[in-house]
């Protein structure tokens, strides 16, 4: 447990010592920690899909390029492949899809007010739990939001080719294209802003009825019609993005007047509210879908010191937000079931 320990302390003892400061030592931490972390991602021995993944590249092992993306979404067969030509085992595979999660969640916190707060909220669940436990939807959540920095940067071109790409690692990404066609932004008038709406909302269309169709059909056959899957926790998780878009919507001026991507998260947000009842009764569905919606949770809790409070109080609020994080890894790695099977002791290539 100590490797996870470590993992989450380090930013966050960080952050309590240098309160939204963009610090030379901050930093060098920041680079550190990404080192650290990529480490920590592609050399392991264990996680939530590990056993599966490893014989799923056990399976892919002297299989054409067609053929690997065809057992499992493209994105994720060719990193198949090509660790398998390259002779890195699992370790590449896992590797790149690091490489994917850190490099988005980095991008991400470098535009944020408090970078290492961000990182500190984002590693106990996030980068542990998602990015360990659901590594192919891990990568697709990570491209999501790294479309969302693009919008915000009124790049919609990009956005779209980063949610396509989450795509290939996991198909349920492609409905967040729905995002970009939806988010109100800057430059929300004349032909051009209507026509590449418009472009977006026939490929999402058409690529639902045409390409993904058998998919979502599995996917409705898995999470919603069947009863085998129920996920404990899921309304708490639920209630926590919720709490986040609460704030959103009780300080929507002063939201407005300090960031400039309200509009993007806005259809975030929305979600988020109705996912809530919605975890209660359909807890799997909710629960996986909302992981899209984690990287709206996170950007909320960052911001939510400047938020709601500024001077004294601005600190205090920090620390309790990393606190309340701190305290449901604490009840997640101690006393979780499938921590103590799937994450507890870590392993990795040289152990």
């Amino acid at each position: 447990m100590f490797i996870y320990w470590a993992m989450v302390l380090f930013p966050a003892l960080l952050s309590l010592a240098h309160p939204a400061r963009r610090t030379v030592l901050a930093q060098i931490a920041m680079s550190v920690l990404f080192v650290a972390l990529f480490l920590i991602l592609s050399l392991r021995e264990t996680g939530g899909d590990y056993p599966m993944y490893l014989k799923l590249y056990e399976l892919l092992v002297g299989a054409s390029l067609g053929e690997a993306m065809e057992v499992v979404e493209p994105g994720y067969g060719l990193l198949n492949w090509l660790s398998s030509q390259l002779d890195l085992g699992i370790y590449g595979v896992n590797g790149a899809c690091a490489l994917i999660v850190l490099y988005c969640l980095f991008s991400a916190a470098a535009r944020e007010r408090d970078p290492l707060l961000l990182l500190t909220l984002a590693i106990p669940y996030f980068v542990i739990v998602i990015a360990m436990g659901y590594t192919r939807q891990g990568v697709a959540v990570s491209l999501v939001w790294l479309g969302m920095i693009q919008m915000r940067e009124a790049r919609l071109g990009r956005a779209a080719i980063a949610i396509a790409l989450g795509a290939t690692f996991h198909f349920s990404a492609f409905a967040a294209m729905a995002f970009p066609i939806i988010a109100v932004t800057r430059e929300q008038k004349g032909v051009a802003w209507f026509a590449s709406r418009a472009l977006l909302a026939a490929v999402l269309a058409f690529a639902a009825r045409y390409l993904f169709d058998d998919t979502l059909e599995g996917y409705a056959s898995n999470y919603l019609e069947s009863d085998r899957y129920e996920s404990g926790g899921a309304f708490l998780r639920a209630c926590v993005t919720g709490l986040a878009a609460a704030v959103f919507f009780l300080k929507t001026r002063r939201f407005k007047a300090v960031y400039d991507d309200y509009g993007i998260w806005l259809p975030f947000a929305v979600l988020a509210l109705a996912f809530v009842p919605l975890s209660i009764y359909a807890s799997t569905p909710a629960d996986r879908a909302g992981l899209y919606l984690f990287p709206f949770q996170l950007v909320g809790f960052a911001r939510m010191p400047s938020l709601l409070w500024d001077g004294r109080y601005y600190t205090v609020m920090r620390a309790a937000i990393v606190v309340s994080y701190l305290g449901y890894f604490f009840v997640w790695l101690h006393l979780g079931t499938y921590s103590a099977e799937l994450w507890v002791p870590y392993k990795w290539l040289f152990s």
